[in-house]
């Protein structure tokens, strides 16, 4: 599977990313990538670990107060630099995402995505469906008032059609920071909250020690079908989508999850011991 971290603050982010994503590196060692934004996108991926891809240049560039991060284990698509994530798309807004899961039914959200939403994948990489499906869906939306409540009626759209698992993040340029999961919660996600003498940072990741690392405190796990936005005011915003009955991946007990991460209030060291 993948790591995933996603950061909205009121400083500069990319340092405490590429910690929290060093604090994941054991969920990929395949690929690194982060995306931050101030008026665009700011992008660095390639292959290898996080201090193999990121050198000080990169991280000079990489400017902003709300960015995502992803370490990769190749599961499906190519281990090519193309299928690295952030993954973004320039409309509408200006969308940048990441997920750790799988989706199951490739074959026909490609078709749905060039049939319906006249969109042709660029990657063999799944998060494109997730991506695509939602920013076609907010594409109805009026975007010049779009709401919370009609970004949470879009990720609805993407439960109801998305198979497999998922745990996503994603950056809505100048909006938020949007967070969801898969309706039966398959994958890890937890929210964490920092408070600063600036104002609060509030992130998303896969597993509670990458906030301890980071001085954050663990807010709660993320469950099944639940979708959190951060706007830039940071009001945080929650509502539950499709939700179905939780079926977590026992393998994140078994080998994914490091020893001293809690899930669902469960220390992975004393599962692995049972």
């Amino acid at each position: 599977m993948c790591g995933i971290i996603g950061l909205i603050s009121h400083e500069e982010i990319v340092y405490e990313l590429l910690m929290g994503m060093t604090a994941l590196q054991h969920r990929g060692q395949d690929a690194a990538g982060v995306t931050t934004l101030t008026d665009t996108f700011h992008t660095k991926k390639g292959l290898g670990l996080v201090n193999q891809v990121f050198q000080n240049k990169h991280i000079r560039r990489l400017k902003g107060k709300i960015g995502l991060g992803h370490v990769r284990y190749t599961t499906q698509g190519s281990l090519e630099k193309r299928n690295s994530q952030p993954i973004s798309a320039n409309y509408p807004f200006g969308i940048a995402m990441i997920h750790n899961g799988n989706v199951t039914n490739s074959d026909e959200m490609r078709k749905i995505l060039y049939d319906e939403y006249h969109v042709l994948p660029a990657t063999t990489n799944d998060l494109e469906y997730i991506l695509y499906t939602l920013a076609s869906e907010l594409n109805k939306k009026d975007l010049k008032n779009i709401t919370f409540k009609e970004i949470f009626e879009a990720v609805k759209v993407v439960q109801s059609r998305v198979q497999g698992s998922y745990s996503c993040v994603a950056i809505i340029a100048n909006k938020g920071l949007l967070a969801f999961t898969d309706p039966n919660g398959l994958r890890p996600m937890v929210m964490g909250r920092r408070e600063t003498e600036t104002g609060p940072v509030f992130g998303f990741a896969s597993e509670s020690p990458c906030f301890s690392q980071l001085g954050f405190k663990t807010v709660c796990d993320v469950g099944p079908g639940e979708m959190y936005f951060i706007d830039y005011n940071f009001q945080v915003y929650h509502d539950k989508g499709i939700v179905k009955k939780q079926h977590f991946c026992v393998f994140e007990y078994i080998y994914f999850a490091r020893p001293d991460t809690e899930i669902h209030g469960k220390l992975v060291a004393n599962e692995r011991v049972k």
